[in-house]
C-alpha cells in the first residue's frame, strides 16, 4: 500500500476514535484536506527514497546513511535489500586501538564508510581502505551527520563538556571551521547532530542536570541562532523533520513537541513529566511516511514501555499502547516488504547496570537474584492501529554487565559504553528487521516469511560479536555495517 493510501486509511482510523465532543476531530473532511496537504511532503519523500539507489551519482547531496536513524526522519528504514548476515562479513575494521564506537557508522553517496570513535573519525572505502583520519582534542559522544560535502561533528571540551561544533571536508578530512559554545553543557551520552535547511540542531543542558534545551546554530559557521527549553529530559537527542521547516522531538517521559525552524512552538502533546526537567527513560521518537510521529518511552519505575502515535499536523493522539517491558530506545518505522504493512518496530528490554557495578560485582549478582536474567524483545505493530503483527525475543542474558565492558579499552575513550538494552532496529526493503543486542552483542535478522504472525527459529539469523551494541547497523544498497561498542566493525556486502 502506498503512502497516500496509508494517509487516507489513517484519516478513517482517527475519525473512528474521535471523542463525541471533539468537533475538530469529527470534521473528517476538513482534517482530510489538511492532512493530505501535509502528506504531500511525505509522499514525495517516499517516492524519492524508493529511487535513491538508481539516482545517486558522485557528489550527490544526499547520502545513504547520513545520521542516527538513517536520515532526517530518523525512522531507521531503507527501501533496498542488504546482504544476509548468515554469510559472514566481507571485511572488518579491527579497531586495533580498542576505541569506543558509540554510533552507527555513516555511509555517503559513494559508499564510503565513516566510523566515529570517542576521539577519531575515520573514512574508509567500501572495500576497507583507509582514506583519512580526523583526530579531535575532546570527546565525540554525539553522533555526527553528513550533509553535502561536509561532515558535521560536536566535540565535548573541558571538564564542563561544553560543545565545540565543527565542519569537516568529506574529501580531504580537513577542518573547514569550528566554533565553541561555552554557555552550554552537553550530557556526555549518545545524542546526535541534525542539520536541515542550513541549520544545525543539538541538545544541551541549561539550568538543569539533564539535557532540556534544543540549540540551533548556523551550519555555515556555527553562529548561535536560538535555543528552546523544554520541561523534561530529551535524552539521546535525535529530532526528526518532515522537510517542511519544522522539527519533531520526543521527551524521555512521553511529551512530544513540534517546533518551527525559527524556534517557535507549534504544538506540544503527551503527558506532563512527574517533575520539572525529569529524566524517565532514554527513549525517543521516529517519523513515519504517513504523517505520524511515534514516541517510545517509559515512565517512573521503568517497568513498562509506552508507544504513542501523534498526528504531525496538530499533535492529536491517534493511539497509544503500553507494553510489558521497558522502552529505552527509539523505534523504527517502515514497510515490512513489498505489499507488507507499514509497521512501527519497538525495541524493548531490561538495561544493564550503570558503570559503578564494575567495581561492585556483588551488586550485579544480587540484582539478578531478585529480577532474573535480563530480557530483550522486538515488537512489530501495525503503524495505523497499534495492533501486534509479530514479536521476537532475544536470548536471556545472565549478567548485569554488558558484553565487552570489562575488557581492556583505550583509556582516552572511557572505561564503559553503558548501552541501552538494545540498539534501534533497522528495517530493510524486503521486510527484514535487524536487532543488535546491548546485552550479549548478538546481531539478529528476522522476517515473517510466511506471514503467520510468528517469528520462528527458521526465520532468524544470528551473527555473534560478543561485544554490546549501543546503536543500530547502517545500510546502503547491498551493504550492511554493524558497529558494536568496542569493535571490530563488520561490513557485510553482496
Amino acid at each position: 500500500m502506498n503512502s497516500r493510501a496509508w494517509l487516507l486509511l489513517l484519516l478513517g482510523t482517527a475519525q473512528a476514535h474521535c471523542p463525541p465532543d471533539d468537533a475538530i476531530c469529527q470534521d473528517a473532511g476538513g482534517e482530510a484536506a489538511s492532512l493530505l496537504q501535509h502528506g504531500k511532503t511525505f509522499v514525495a519523500q517516499e517516492a524519492a527514497t524508493a529511487g535513491k539507489a538508481h539516482e545517486r551519482t558522485a557528489g550527490h547531496s544526499e547520502h545513504y546513511w547520513s545520521s542516527r536513524g538513517g536520515d532526517m526522519m530518523t525512522r531507521s528504514y531503507v527501501p533496498y535489500e542488504v546482504p544476509s548476515i548468515s554469510r559472514g562479513p566481507a571485511w572488518t575494521w579491527p579497531n586495533e586501538l580498542k576505541e569506543q564506537v558509540r554510533h552507527s557508522p555513516l555511509i555517503d553517496s559513494d559508499m564510503n564508510i565513516y566510523i566515529t570513535t570517542t576521539t577519531r573519525i575515520r573514512k574508509l572505502s567500501s572495500d576497507g581502505n583507509l582514506l583519512w583520519t580526523f583526530k579531535s582534542d575532546g570527546k565525540m559522544v554525539t553522533c555526527p551527520t553528513l550533509v553535502g560535502n561536509e561532515l558535521f561533528a560536536l566535540v565535548e571540551m573541558g571538564t564542563r563538556y561544553y560543545p565545540m561544533l565543527m565542519s569537516i571536508d568529506l574529501r580531504s578530512g580537513a577542518l573547514n571551521w569550528n566554533r565553541s559554545h561555552e554557555s552550554y553543557e552537553t550530557n556526555a551520552d549518545a545524542n546526535s547532530l541534525s542539520v536541515y535547511n542550513g541549520t544545525m540542531f543539538f541538545a544541551a543542558k541549561k539550568e538543569s542536570v539533564n539535557p532540556n534545551t534544543v540549540v540551533a546554530v548556523n551550519s555555515s559557521d556555527g553562529e548561535l541562532l536560538w535555543d528552546y527549553q523544554v520541561d523534561e529530559a530529551i535524552w539521546n537527542f535525535a529530532p526528526a523533520s518532515p522537510g517542511d521547516g519544522t522539527l519533531l522531538l520526543g521527551g524521555s517521559c512521553g511529551q512530544v513537541w513540534r517546533l518551527s525552524f525559527a524556534g517557535e512552538l507549534l504544538w506540544r502533546a503527551g503527558p506532563a513529566p512527574p517533575e520539572k526537567n525529569a529524566m524517565c527513560s532514554p527513549g525517543g521518537g521516529a517519523l513515519g511516511p504517513n504523517g505520524i510521529f511515534y514516541n517510545l518511552y517509559s515512565r517512573e519505575g521503568g517497568h513498562e514501555g509506552t508507544i504513542s502515535a501523534h498526528r504531525v499536523s496538530d499533535g492529536f493522539l491517534l493511539w497509544e499502547k503500553t507494553m510489558a517491558m521497558p522502552g529505552g530506545q527509539y523505534p523504527a518505522v517502515g514497510q515490512l516488504g513489498p505489499g507488507g504493512k507499514l509497521a512501527v518496530v519497538l525495541p524493548l528490554g531490561n538495561g544493564t547496570n550503570p558503570p559503578m557495578v564494575l567495581a561492585a560485582p556483588g551488586l550485579a549478582k544480587a540484582t539478578l537474584a531478585v529480577h532474573g536474567p535480563l530480557r530483550n524483545a522486538l515488537y512489530a505493530l501495525d503503524a495505523a492501529t497499534g495492533d501486534l503483527l509479530w514479536q521476537s525475543e532475544d536470548e536471556p542474558y545472565n549478567s548485569m554487565i554488558a558484553a565487552g565492558e570489562i575488557a581492556l579499552h583505550n583509556p582516552d575513550d572511557g572505561t564503559v559504553c553503558w548501552p541501552d538494552s538494545q540498539a534501534i532496529p533497522l528495517i530493510t526493503g524486503d521486510g527484514t528487521v535487524f536487532a543488535a543486542s546491548g546485552h550479549h552483542g548478538q546481531l539478529r535478522s528476522m522476517k515473517d516469511k510466511n506471514g503467520d504472525g510468528v517469528i520462528d527459529p527458521t526465520e532468524v539469523s544470528i551473527f555473534e560479536t560478543h561485544q554490546c551494541f549501543l546503536n543500530s547497523p547502517s545500510a546502503a544498497p547491498g551493504m550492511l555495517v554493524a558497529a558494536p561498542c568496542w569493535g571490530p566493525v563488520y561490513v557485510f556486502k553482496d
